[in-house]
């Protein structure tokens, strides 16, 4: 399952990769990103829902039959239970260097 929210793309993995280590609430929530722009948060605040970073790339892990994933700009998405990985949006700048899209 492939999900899309914003500059945001979740990808359902079947398990979690090694090395993954647990990212904490912020006021009571999941913050996959922060819009750079305007300070939204792409944000999950149902209960048992967790997120993981592994060298930097981030992971959520849903242990509920569905969580909602808010950003003050975008409409609601429900995820099922499941392990994503969640992928930021790049694009190019006109130099040609990879930089990530901001939101």
């Amino acid at each position: 399952m492939q999900a899309r929210h914003g500059d945001l793309l979740l990808v359902s993995v079947g398990e979690m990769p090694d090395g993954a280590k647990q990212v904490g609430r912020e006021a009571g929530r999941v913050v996959l990103a922060y819009g750079e722009a305007t300070g939204h948060a792409h944000a999950i605040a149902t209960p048992d829902v967790y997120q993981w970073d592994v060298a930097g790339q981030r992971y959520v892990q849903v242990e509920v039959e569905a969580a909602d994933l808010t950003h003050e700009e975008h409409g609601v998405i429900s995820l099922p239970r499941g392990m994503y990985q969640v992928i930021r949006q790049q694009g190019w700048d006109l130099n040609g260097e990879v930089r990530q899209v901001v939101d």
